[in-house]
Parts: structure tokens; sequence; C-alpha cells
């Protein structure tokens, strides 16, 4: 189906409102976006390799054996030891110890000191002295074991202790302006802020669905670039970490020179697909048939107790707490599985998305609807596939939603516009019907009125001839005087003649309208053709108005049929008698015009043709006027003069005389005597 310019500028504005909305990402295409994510969980690079982490969780089992949260924190020293003694190679450990145990002897002797007398108070200080202090137990403890310590970014004044160099991740290129910034951090005691390897934030936000889908490897405090817990654990591991610019623009985040891509900076996307691969154990069942899945690895340390901290909801739907959602962190940055969405991938999607709905748009105007419906599904499954190969092949989040409800949206807006479009086709094509029945019905009624014309016609003549020899066949001859006899038989005679020339004109007639009437050109004497044409008009005694001649006397000659030219001019003539009173004048005459033609006038001085119907006279049964005038006839004579006009050329002009009548102007071109040409050298 042809597209008009209508629908394809309708089309391209759909196109780049859809796009502009793409850009726009407004909420709901956000969430679209995030749906597409969150189906694709499962499929991100590497997702084969062992993890290099384990999850040991204080549990209810624990609880139950040491007592409820929180435990002294000596209580905590003896199992980091433990983790140690099985092999691990760091703890990381995500709870905020800002302040000091409230178990030990220093924190009982402060909050008794208003409550006893000095004297007393004095008296159990002396006796506790001797006990030893949690937090140095967990300090010595942690010092054994390489740790990562949680911290908390915070926006407000800032508070003791600032991280110093040795918590901060360097970076080989200039810091952007994207990467987040707080005013201050909440680190762990002196003690065991001194005697931690690395310390991480635990600041873990969802989306605004609720759920956790992006990450920030590091905050800016100040200016250093404070890693996240998951970061600071792959540091305490003994990996070397660095932010820098990817080798293929925007930036990543180097762990052991790897290069790991972020979107924004310091910003990832989660696929929690590997969340089987990550050991999870209980806190009281660390014996030594734990030691292969705790040897060699990165532990968190972490709690997961009803009513203490918060789960989270993940992409794939499940739920999980804080120390599994590290875990997962520093697995994903450590082989290498974290994905990414730079600025790059969303351009070529953006191309990819305008170009996809253009084609989609046009097969659906440009074909029928099964054909572009397989392109349009064609198009999705092709896109679903790149995004997939894109997610597991090179870690890249393209968008797989978003695209396919935009084009699902342009191919359903593309079939109601050809939808219009057949409905425009069809209202045309009816009305183009519906015209051509009116004219099949009017070319049938003048069929019609044609023949019942041609019956008057002929009958008048017929009757005559009829009439007449009836008499002349009986016994009636007897009584007749040879006047009367040779009166009959020219009554006769001439009514013959008028069915003949009657018969002559319909034939030729239907050869003009069926295009059949090829003219035999001569060159003609076009003087002599019309004195013939006078002679013959003159010599038919039933015409009662006059004829006369007004000939140019110059030789003029034109390329015609000279049967049909004669057929014309006669045609034309016994047009202007017919319409002329017994004793008005008909005048034929030649004029040449100046320009190459010359012109052939019938003039009469009869009512003419009513201008309302002048542009029913080039058709082939124009027998309007003679319901104008009362003039009967079949209405052939103009028909065949203006379509021996048009095939030779010329033109057939009618109009009123100045001075009253009628003109019928034949204008033909000239050609040069063939006697001048034959003696020319």
């Amino acid at each position: 189906m042809q597209i008009g310019r209508r629908s394809l500028l309708l089309l391209a504005v759909c196109i780049l409102g859809l796009v502009g909305l793409r850009i726009a990402e407004p909420k709901p295409l956000r969430q679209l976006q995030n749906l597409g994510f969150d189906l694709m969980q499962g499929m991100a690079p590497h997702g084969d390799v062992p993890s290099s982490f384990t999850v040991v969780n204080i549990g209810e089992r624990s609880l139950d054996n040491i007592g409820p949260w929180p435990w002294r924190r000596d209580a905590l020293a003896t199992l980091v030891d433990r983790l140690h003694d099985l092999g691990a190679v760091a703890v990381v450990l995500p709870l905020l110890l800002d302040t000091p145990d409230r178990f030990s002897a220093h924190a009982l002797l402060e909050r008794l000191a208003g409550e006893m007398p000095p004297a007393d108070h004095a008296e159990l200080a002396e006796r506790l002295a001797h006990l030893p202090d949690p937090d140095e137990a967990l300090a010595s403890a942690l010092a054994r074991l390489p740790t990562a310590l949680g911290t908390a970014v915070r926006i407000g004044a800032a508070g003791p202790p600032e991280p110093g160099p040795a918590f901060g991740i360097p970076s080989r290129t200039a810091i952007p302006p994207e990467v987040p910034r707080f005013e201050a951090l909440t680190v762990a005691t002196p003690g065991l802020h001194a005697a931690a390897r690395a310390e991480g934030a635990v600041n873990l936000v969802p989306e605004e669905d609720m759920v956790l889908r992006r990450a920030a490897l590091f905050f800016l405090v100040g200016d250093v670039m404070h890693p996240s817990l998951a970061v600071a654990g792959l540091v305490a591991g003994g990996r070397e970490v660095a932010f820098a610019r990817h080798p293929d623009g925007g930036y990543a985040m180097l762990v052991d020179g790897a290069a790991r891509r972020t979107s924004a900076p310091g910003i990832v996307w989660l696929d929690f697909g590997r969340r089987t691969k990550i050991p999870v154990l209980e806190a009281q069942s660390l014996d030594a048939d734990a030691m292969d899945r705790i040897h060699g690895r990165i532990v968190v340390l972490g709690l997961d107790v009803a009513g203490i901290g918060r789960p989270l909801r993940l992409a794939d739907g499940s739920l999980a707490s804080e120390p599994e959602i590290i875990a997962m962190m520093g697995d994903a940055l450590d082989i290498g599985s974290v994905l990414s969405r730079p600025l790059m991938v969303q351009a070529i999607e953006t191309v990819a998305l305008a170009v996809g709905m253009a084609v989609i748009g046009v097969v659906w105007l440009a074909t029928a609807p099964g054909l572009a419906s397989l392109v349009t599904l064609a198009l999705g499954i092709g896109w679903v596939a790149v995004v997939a190969v894109a997610r597991m092949q090179a870690g890249l989040v393209v968008d797989l939603a978003c695209p396919l409800v935009l084009s699902t949206m342009l191919a359903t807006v593309s079939a109601g516009l050809r939808t219009a479009r057949l409905w425009q086709i069809r209202r045309e094509l009816v009305t183009e019907l519906q015209s051509r029945t009116r004219a099949a019905e009017a070319a049938n009624e003048a069929k019609t009125r044609f023949l019942h014309e041609m019956h008057h016609d002929l009958r008048t003549p017929l009757n005559a001839v009829l009439g007449l020899s009836g008499l002349l066949k009986g016994s009636g001859l007897a009584r007749l005087s040879p006047q009367q006899i040779t009166e009959f038989a020219t009554t006769i005679h001439d009514a013959g003649a008028q069915v003949l020339h009657l018969s002559e004109q319909a034939l030729q007639a239907a050869e003009y309208a069926t295009e059949h009437a090829t003219p035999n050109l001569q060159i003609v004497d076009l003087g002599e053709a019309l004195v013939k044409a006078g002679s013959i008009m003159l010599g038919n005694r039933q015409r009662t108005a006059s004829l006369d001649l007004h000939i140019d006397p110059a030789p003029h000659f034109i390329l015609a049929d000279p049967t049909q030219l004669l057929e014309a001019v006669l045609n034309l003539l016994d047009n202007a008698f017919k319409h002329a009173e017994g004793t008005e004048t008909v005048i034929l005459a030649s004029e040449p015009l100046g320009n190459g033609r010359i012109a052939i006038d019938i003039l009469d001085e009869g009512p003419g043709i009513d201008e309302s119907i002048l542009e029913h006279v080039g058709t082939p049964f124009p027998s309007e006027r003679a319901a104008h005038d009362g003039v009967r006839g079949a209405g052939l004579g103009l028909f065949i003069a203006q379509r021996f006009a048009k095939t030779h050329g010329g033109h057939l002009r009618l109009g009123k005389r100045p001075g009253g009548g009628w003109r019928c102007r034949l204008e033909l071109d000239l050609v040069g005597d063939p006697k001048t040409a034959d003696s020319r050298p």
C-alpha cells in the first residue's frame, strides 16, 4: 500500500515524541526499565566462577548459646579468632562499633559513678581492674585477622575520628563531580579503628520501589574517596583497589589491575544470580567441617536475626540480609560480574530505538498486517537477544522493556494510521464508484434518449417512403398524374437520403466514441472543400433558409481527412439550418487567423445553445439541446464536429454573435501549398 505524506508526517511526529519520552525517562518508564532489569537476573558474566566470599551469620542458635544481642566484644573476638583458625583470609564486620563496649568494667563504672558513694565506687573499681577489656580483646583479634570495619557516611557535623589516608582508595583520574559527596563519617572507636586493615561504608540505598538494584562503590568524604564495605573487604583480603578511567571510556574500579566498568562514577548494577555460589553458615556451627567453606575466603560476619536489622528486597524478588548483599557485591567485583550502564550504551539504545520504530512504522503502513506483525515480533526477539548477549558477554545493562513497550505503542499507532488510510482509500473508491455509476447511468439515459430521437428521425422519412410507395404499388397508380408520380418519387428519394445520412452519422459517432476513427490525412484545399459542402447543402431542397458563402479567395491548405472534414462541416451547417427560421441566412466563411491557423465559421441567426448544456457538446449523445429549444434531433452533429477537431489538432468553439445569433468556429492548422513545395529546387 502506498504511504501518504500525511501518514509519514504523523509517523515521524510519533517517533520523535516516543524518543523524547524515552530520553526524559519519566517514572513509568523507569519502572519499566527496572522490570526489564529484574527479568534478566541471573545473566551476568562469569556466572560459574567459584566465589571468594563466605557469609557467617550470627543467628538464633548463636543467640541461644551465648546470649541476646549485643554481645560482649570479647565474645565477638572469640568468633573472629575462630575464623582465623579456620583459615579465613579476612573478615568483614558490617557493624557500627563507634562506642565502647557497654559491658566493659570501664563502662559499668561510668554508669555507677553518680549512683553510689565515692568510697564504694573506688573499691569496686579496684576489684574490677583485673578484668580484661572486651574492646582490647576484639582489637587484638582484629590485628591477627585482616578486618574491614563498617562505617556510615552521613550529612551533618563531622564526628571523631575522620578516616585517614589508610582507609581511602586511590584515584588515578580526576574525581568526577557526580561522585556522591557527604560531610561526615561515623567510624569505630579509636582502638578498633587502629586495629582494622580497612573501613568501608555500610550504606545501601534501594530504588524508589524499595528494591536494591544499584550500589555505590565509594563515597567522597572531604577529599578522601571512602570505599563501600564490599570494596573495603577486598582491600582487607589483599586486593589492590583503585578508581580510574575505563579503557573503553567512562569510569571503572580497578581490582588487581582488572577494570570493572561502572555506570555513573562509582555506581554498579547488581546481578544476584550468583547468590547460590556464596556459602552461608551459622556462627554456632563453625566446626572443622566448615573449614572448606572458610579457608582462603573473605568472611562477611553479620546478624541474621528477626527484629534486628532489615532485610532488603533484591531484583529477583527475594529478600537478603545486609551481610549477604555485601558478600554478593564483593564477589561480583572480585570476579568481574558487575553490570554497568554507561552513557554510550544509552545513546546507542536511543538511536537503535528510533531506527527500529521507523522500520516498524513503515512496515505497518506499507505491508499487510500479518507481515508487519512478523517483522515486529522478529525485531522484538532480536532486541531481547541483543540485551542478553550484551549483559552476559560485556556486562552491559541494556534496557529491555522500554524499547519493546515503546515499539509496541508505535506499532499500534501505525496500525491505526494504516486503518485510517484504508478507510480513506475506501471512501475514495466508494466516491469514485458512485461517480462512475452516475456517469454510466447518465450515459445509459443519454443512449436511451438518443435511440428515442433516432426513432423519430428515422420514422418520419420511413413513413413517407412506406406511404408513398404504397400508393404507387397498388391500383392507385393509374389515378396519379405523371407530375404526382414524379413528386412522390422525389419525396421517397429525399426520405431515403435522410435515412442514409442519419445512419452514416450514427456510425461515424460510434467510431469517434470508441476512439476507432483513424483519419486518412491528406493535404486538402480548404476553399474547395467548403465550396463543395455549401453546394451539397444548397442542393438539398428541404432547406428553406438561404446560405451565403464568404470563402477567403486566397488558397489555404490543411492536413485532414477529406471525408471527415466534409462530414464535420456538413454537420455544423445542418445544425445551423435546423435552428434557422425560413427567412434567415446561414453564413459559411473562412478566415485566416495569422498564427498559422485558419478558422471555419458557420453563422446563423437562431437562438443557439443554452450555456448550461455547452459542457455536454463533447459527449456522444448530447441531445439536451432539443429539450431546450424544441428542435428534435439525435444531437450527433456537434459531437462529430468536436471529435473531428480533436483528432486533427484543432478546436471547436461555440458562442453567441455580437449582433445576435450563434457562431460555430472550427480552427485548424495550415500547411504549405504542395505544388509550391514540389517546385522548390
